[in-house]
C-alpha cells in the first residue's frame, strides 16, 4: 500500500500543481471571456476526473483472476478511455473560441469514443481484463487514439486559418502543446508509463499562461498591440524604427438605421483588416487609441514603405469609411517624440483635406440642387405662359 501511494504521488504531483496554479489564475483573472473560462475549468475537471479514475484503476491493476476485481478495474477504465479524447476536445474549442456557436459535428467523435468505451463493460471489442487481470486490446482498441487524432486534425485546421490571419503566436504555441502531447501518448502505449496524465494539465496550463501574457500585450477587440507595447517599442527599437504611419476614422457616418456603436465597430475593424492585409509580417501594428492605428516598420526600405502607405489610402478610399492617414520617415534621427510629432503633423494635414474636400463637395452638391430647382421652376413658368396645348 504504501509503495502504491508512492507511485500515485510520483506520477500525478505535477498534474495536481499544475491544476492548482492554472485554477488559482482562474479564479483571480477578470481579463478572459467567461465562455473561454468555462473550456479552461471543464478541462480541468476532466483531467482531475482522469488522475482519479487512473489512480483507482492502478490500484485494482494486480493480477488476479477475480471477476469482480476485472470488472472494476474495466470501469474505471473505461471513463479514462472515454475521458482523454474529450480533453483535446474542448482544447479544440478554445481553439477556436471566437465562433459564436460551436459546431454540433465536433461532438460526434467524442460521442462514438463514449460509446465505444461503454462497450468494454459488455464484451472484449476495445479492451478487456480477463486473464489474470491483464490489459487485452480488442479490434476496435485504437478508437480512442484516433478520435483525438481527429481532433488534432481539426485543431490544426483552425490553426491554419490563424497563421493566414497572422496570428504565429498562438498558432505555433498550440501546435507545439500538440507534440507533446502526441509524443506522451506514443510514450504511454510503448512504456505503459501514466506521462500522459501530468502532460495534459501543464500543457493547459501553458496555453493559459500563453493567454495571459498575450491579452497582457495584445487590444482584445482587433488582437493588435496595445497603447503601452507602442510606447515601449518606441524606446527599444529606437535606433531600428525606418518610418511610423498614423491611421485615424476621419468621418463617420450611420446607414441603414443601424446603432452608431456597430457601424463605429465595423469601421475600426475595416481599418485594421486594410492595414494588416498590405504591411508586410516584420510590421508592427498597434491600437494606440480608441480609432487610431500606428504600425512601426523596422529596417525597411523607404520606396516600399512609400509603396504600402499608398496602396493602404487606395484601399481605404475605395472602403465605405473616410481615414486619415500620415507617414512620416525616421532619416532625421532626433527622437520617437519627434518622429510622432511629424507623424500627427502629416494626419492633421490629411484631416483638414478630408474636411475640405467634404465641405466642398456639400457646398457643389447643394448648388447643383438650387440649380436644378431653378431650372424646374422655370420649366414650369413657361409651359403657364404656353397655355393648354389644345
Amino acid at each position: 500500500m504504501e509503495e502504491y501511494f508512492k507511485h500515485i504521488v510520483e506520477w500525478n504531483f505535477i498534474a495536481v500543481s499544475a491544476l492548482l496554479t492554472l485554477v488559482m489564475f482562474l479564479r483571480s483573472d477578470s481579463t478572459f471571456d467567461m465562455r473561454v473560462k468555462r473550456y479552461f475549468y471543464l478541462s480541468s475537471l476532466l483531467i482531475v476526473v482522469l488522475i482519479v479514475c487512473d489512480s483507482i484503476a492502478i490500484y485494482y491493476s494486480a493480477s488476479t483472476n477475480d471477476v469482480a476485481v476485472q470488472n472494476i478495474h474495466t470501469m474505471f477504465d473505461v471513463v479514462c478511455y472515454a475521458i482523454k479524447p474529450a480533453i483535446v476536445m474542448f482544447l479544440l474549442f478554445i481553439v477556436v473560441r471566437k465562433d459564436r456557436q460551436i459546431k454540433v459535428i465536433y461532438f460526434i467523435p467524442e460521442v462514438i469514443n463514449i460509446i465505444a468505451a461503454l462497450s468494454a463493460l459488455i464484451g472484449p471489442w476495445v479492451f478487456s481484463y480477463r486473464v489474470n487481470n491483464i490489459y487485452q486490446r480488442g479490434p476496435f482498441g485504437y478508437t480512442v487514439h484516433i478520435v483525438a487524432l481527429i481532433y488534432t486534425i481539426l485543431i490544426v485546421n483552425e490553426l491554419l486559418k490563424s497563421f493566414k490571419d497572422k496570428n504565429y503566436y498562438e498558432g505555433v504555441t498550440v501546435i507545439w502543446i500538440l507534440i507533446i502531447l502526441i509524443l506522451a501518448t506514443i510514450i504511454d502505449s510503448e512504456a505503459d508509463t501514466k506521462l500522459l496524465n501530468s502532460v495534459l494539465p501543464t500543457c493547459l496550463a501553458f496555453y493559459y499562461f500563453y493567454f495571459y501574457f498575450h491579452l497582457s500585450k495584445r487590444d482584445i477587440m482587433t488582437d493588435t498591440f496595445n497603447r503601452n507595447v507602442f510606447f515601449e517599442d518606441m524606446k527599444r527599437f529606437e535606433s531600428q524604427i525606418t518610418a511610423l504611419m498614423l491611421f485615424n476614422m476621419s468621418d463617420l457616418n450611420v446607414r441603414d438605421g443601424r446603432e452608431n456603436v456597430n457601424v463605429w465597430d465595423e469601421s475600426l475593424m475595416s481599418m485594421v483588416r486594410i492595414v494588416s492585409e498590405n504591411v508586410s509580417s516584420s510590421a508592427r501594428i498597434y491600437r494606440i487609441g480608441g480609432d487610431e492605428i500606428s504600425v512601426i516598420f523596422l529596417n525597411e526600405q523607404k520606396e516600399n514603405i512609400r509603396f504600402v502607405f499608398e496602396n493602404i489610402k487606395k484601399k481605404m478610399k475605395n472602403s465605405d469609411y473616410l481615414f486619415a492617414s500620415g507617414l512620416a520617415f525616421n532619416d532625421r534621427k532626433k527622437g520617437t517624440d519627434e518622429l510622432m510629432s511629424r507623424v500627427n503633423d502629416a494626419m492633421r494635414i490629411d484631416k483638414s483635406n478630408i474636411r475640405a474636400g467634404r465641405i466642398f463637395r456639400q457646398r457643389q452638391l447643394a448648388a447643383e440642387t438650387i440649380l436644378n430647382s431653378a431650372e424646374s421652376e422655370f420649366t414650369e413658368q413657361e409651359m403657364l405662359k404656353e397655355g393648354p396645348l389644345c
